[in-house]
C-alpha cells in the first residue's frame, strides 16, 4: 500500500471515531478550512505536515479543546 493510501485511511478512520459516523467524518474532511490554508483536510492530508496538522486537529475536536 503507498504511503498516501495508508495516510489517508488512517486519518479517515480517525475522522471516523472522532465524529462518530462515516457521512460526518467525510463532510469534515471535504470541506476547505482556515486551519489548512484554504484546503480541505483531504487534500492537506497529501503531505507530512498536512497530514500531521489534520491528525492534531482531529484529535483536538475529539478532547474538546474546541
Amino acid at each position: 500500500m503507498n504511503e498516501n493510501k495508508l495516510r489517508a485511511d488512517e486519518t479517515k478512520s480517525l475522522a471516523v471515531k472522532v465524529f462518530g459516523s462515516k457521512d460526518k467524518a467525510d463532510a469534515w474532511l471535504k470541506k476547505k478550512r482556515e486551519i489548512f490554508g484554504g484546503k480541505s483536510g483531504l487534500e492537506s492530508i497529501s503531505s507530512d505536515a498536512g497530514a500531521e496538522l489534520v491528525k492534531e486537529t482531529l484529535l483536538k475536536l475529539d478532547s474538546g479543546y474546541y
